[in-house]
């Protein structure tokens, strides 16, 4: 992990979405790019967990930061709130 790169913040990813999905679902996609190696999960001096993108996760934002359109929702899914 990069000690100077910024913490990724569950809690502001679930404000934001939380008109389209409720936390349970958030909280999944999470555990899900940790278990992909898209984010590693540590604790910080204050004992919080926190994340962090991983070099590969980085290549994917850039990828993503590039390509806009890959994030659009082609079905117009509807998710359940929790």
């Amino acid at each position: 992990m990069n000690p100077e790169q910024p913490a990724f913040d569950i809690n502001y990813i679930i404000s934001k979405t939380k008109n389209k999905f409720g936390s349970e679902v958030a909280n999944a996609a999470v555990a899900n790019l940790v278990k992909q190696g898209l984010l590693e999960q540590y604790v910080d001096q204050d004992g919080n967990f926190r994340f962090a993108l991983t070099d590969e996760g980085e290549q994917v934002a850039e990828f993503l930061e590039k390509n806009p359109e890959m994030l659009l929702d082609d079905d117009n899914e509807k998710y359940e709130k929790d």
